[in-house]
């Protein structure tokens, strides 16, 4: 797809009269995309962010120089102003904040559900695939630019659907700057993004009726937005603006007095959306400790009469979540109903607790879907892991509830119908700043003991019973066994390859499972010996707590003691081309008997 992505991008360009041909193949710097059109395009996305950062330093220069910036509600005028420091930086370090979860959840745990399978395919030149889609950021244009069955036309509608936006200066007539008390904007702009996500559903789907025409609507509506609805809301809520300016609405019945009405709409607007905010932050909260509760009540249990298991989670797993949600109601709740925090860490502490203690649970020795929590632990380097783990996130819980409650209690005590006005001058507390930059560093300090303890402990190499030679190749694993001699008097040794999904048996395992595992004896002191042949590999197994780098010309060593039967999955964490998911690594533990058993074979 990136392929053929850079195939269909360059050739937009040809729809330019006379001269588009010629420019397809300056960018492609020959006749079809190949090897130079590549070096071309990755320098372009090596400079480009520097030139972004410089327009970025422009952009803020200008603005502390000369521009300045607008007042949050819209209203021009130097009058109590709010500095940049520190409040619009905190503002947008919660939002890069926010983007950063939201897109490390997508990276981690999701990390092809906005993908093509098509990916996965082998380019090649001479075979088109069936349905060319662009990535899901690029559908709603995408949309556009098949919509308009011209081909030049098209790729204008497409580029203009960016370069509209240097139209809104000219075409919002707007007397007020932002739409916070224009609730006609705001309803318009709500449709404007319900229409835009409708372009990102139609990018995606086939040429083909009835989807063409629904493209076609949506385009027109994209372009009116801009064009039409922007500025005839803008006049229509000037208009509305002068009404309460000039005349005197009279209200007379029964004994009523006469009223007279000449305030400002927009102080009226922000009355009454202050109240509606207040009632509906209400409701949401009641929906919120409702639902929350449902799913700490209900859910898992249902999970469990109908797979056996919750959500097919580890113990671990299955505790991280309930401990989420419970936090979660416990956060709510105190701030709705002022209810005391410890019956709700009591409940925060026991549930999940008891749920591991009473329901019966496999190991997990597998990556599983949505897994939130490390493999369950064979080694005891891996046990020193958890543990040490369990250990901080125990410290960390404790300082999260703390800043929450601080950062909540400032938020309800400190808001705008307490105080309405944010001063730009306000008291500097030296005590609390030392307080508050001693204390991180004092603990980061106690938690560097036991990680170093750790370190250390899982440096030690002891003296081994066998060892094992893991080397890496483009793209599986071999092994040797050089203390054991076969048949013919050779070192025992064989490569392992990934099964593939076609030839997977009943309950294997996708994109893990191996045609030769190695087989080690539990509760034996095995040295694994880690090389490379061509580029750099890593050997990693979680649930032993092992990951050596494997360097070509270079023997690392780690030792490992497995203190139980089962099988371990693991997989190269190193990215060393094109193949490097395909070659997991499976560890199997078995009974010393056994292992001998499998030596005679070999």
């Amino acid at each position: 797809m990136s392929l053929w992505g850079a195939t269909v991008i360059t050739n937009l360009m040809s729809a330019i009269p006379w001269i588009g041909q010629d420019i397809v193949e300056f960018l492609w710097g020959g006749f079809s995309v190949n090897n130079a059109t590549l070096n071309r395009f990755f320098s372009l996305h090596f400079v480009l962010p520097f030139v972004l950062a410089a327009l970025v330093l422009m952009h803020l220069i200008a603005l502390h120089d000369s521009a300045g910036s607008g007042n949050p509600n819209g209203v021009g005028g130097n009058i109590d102003r709010i500095p940049f420091a520190p409040y619009y930086i905190f503002k947008d370090l919660v939002t890069i904040f926010l983007f950063i979860v939201i897109l490390s959840a997508f990276v981690f745990f999701m990390p092809n559900i906005l993908g093509d399978s098509e990916n996965y395919v082998m380019a090649n030149p001479m075979q088109t695939p069936p349905a060319i889609v662009p990535e899901w950021y690029l559908l709603p244009f995408y949309a556009i630019l098949r919509s308009i069955p011209n081909k030049l036309l098209g790729v204008i509608a497409m580029f203009s659907a960016i370069l509209v936006l240097l139209a809104m200066p000219i075409t919002d007539l707007s007397r007020s700057r932002g739409i916070q008390f224009r609730p006609l904007s705001k309803t318009s702009f709500y449709i404007f993004i319900g229409n835009f996500l409708i372009l990102m559903q139609l990018g995606a789907k086939h040429v083909e009726s009835p989807f063409i025409e629904f493209g076609q609507l949506s385009t027109v509506l994209y372009f009116a937005y801009f064009l039409a609805f922007v500025p005839f809301l803008s006049l229509l809520e000037n208009t509305f603006l002068e009404f309460p300016k000039s005349a005197e609405i009279y209200y007379s019945s029964n004994s009523y007095s006469v009223t007279t009405l000449n305030s400002d709409i927009s102080s009226t607007l922000l009355l009454v959306s202050t109240t509606d905010l207040t009632s509906l932050d209400s409701i949401l909260v009641e929906i919120y400790s409702a639902f929350v509760t449902l799913c700490v009540i209900i859910l898992p249990f249902v999970n469990y009469i109908t797979c056996g298991t919750i959500c097919d989670w580890s113990p671990q797993s299955q505790m991280a979540a309930a401990s989420s949600i419970m936090s979660a109601l416990m956060i709510f709740s105190s701030i709705k109903h002022n209810i005391g925090l410890l019956p709700v860490a009591f409940l925060y502490f026991f549930i999940p607790l008891m749920a591991h203690e009473i329901l019966d649970f496999e190991f997990n020795d597998t990556p599983r879907p949505w897994g939130i929590y490390f493999q369950d632990s064979a080694t005891p380097q891996m046990e020193g892991l958890t543990e040490l783990h369990d250990n901080i996130m125990f410290y960390l819980v404790i300082i999260l509830f703390a800043v929450a409650w601080i950062l909540l209690s400032v938020m309800k005590t400190f808001n705008h119908n307490v105080s309405p006005i944010a001063y730009k001058y306000t008291n500097h507390g030296t005590l609390v700043e030392l307080i508050w930059t001693i204390t991180p560093a004092l603990i980061l300090i106690l938690l560097a003991f036991p990680s170093f303890k750790l370190l250390y402990l899982m440096d030690e190499i002891t003296d081994p019973s066998m060892a094992v030679l893991a080397e890496g190749h483009q793209w599986y694993w071999s092994y040797q066994y050089p203390d054991f001699l076969n048949s013919d008097y050779d070192f025992i040794e064989f490569d392992s390859y990934l099964v593939p999904e076609a030839d997977l048996e009943e309950g294997s395992l996708r994109m893990l499972e191996v045609d030769n595992r190695v087989i080690i004896p539990e509760l034996t002191h095995v040295r694994f010996i880690v090389t490379a042949a061509d580029v750099i590999h890593s050997f990693a197994c979680p649930s032993l707590g092992i990951k050596c780098d494997a360097y070509p010309g270079r023997l690392n060593q780690m030792s490992v003691l497995i203190n139980r039967q089962g099988t371990f999955y693991g997989q190269c964490s190193e990215i060393c081309g094109i193949l490097h998911s395909s070659m997991p690594i499976v560890i199997e533990s078995v009974a010393i008997e056994k292992f001998l058993s499998w030596l005679e074979q070999q």
